[in-house]
């Protein structure tokens, strides 16, 4: 005996309100050892000075508290997710050897328009690493005092 089934879904998660509405605010984010933490970095140094030429500042630029400051806030921008799933299954029961039960599942997800946050030391270590124009300008840094601050909404 042999069963099969299958489906298709289709979800949509709208933001809330805090994703699009939360005022800005500005707070210590960053502490973990980024391009702007404290020697040594774990990656011996290169992330270090390939982030800091990619970012708008004097060299060197060291941070010893290992923090930042972090704007984060609603984006009204957002739009909704949209998730698909599609699955299907068989389940075989073969009559010729008695209690052996196989079932077989494939399943296919696909979301588009995420809905999430990164953190800023994600988007520090990973405009170092990439160079990614757009999460590199996310960064603000000012050449005179070393400050940064990091958009990570």
């Amino acid at each position: 005996m042999s069963v099969c089934a299958g489906g298709y879904n289709r979800a949509v998660r709208a933001p809330n309100l805090n994703e699009l509405f939360q005022p800005a605010t500005v707070g210590a984010g960053g502490t973990g050892r980024s391009v702007l933490g404290p020697e040594p970095y774990p990656v011996g140094g290169t992330v270090r000075a390939n982030g800091c030429k990619r970012q708008p500042v004097r060299l060197p630029r060291f941070n010893p508290a290992a923090q930042i400051n972090t704007l984060v806030g609603g984006n009204p921008d957002i739009k909704p997710e949209i998730g698909r799933y599609l699955h299907g299954g068989v389940v075989l029961e073969p009559q010729m050897v008695p209690n052996l039960i196989a079932s077989i599942d494939v399943y296919y997800i696909k979301i588009r328009d995420t809905i999430t946050s990164l953190s800023s030391n994600t988007v520090i270590n990973d405009c170092a690493l990439t160079g990614d124009a757009t999460l590199c300008g996310l960064i603000h840094a000012d050449a005179e005092t070393s400050g940064s601050t990091a958009e990570t909404s």
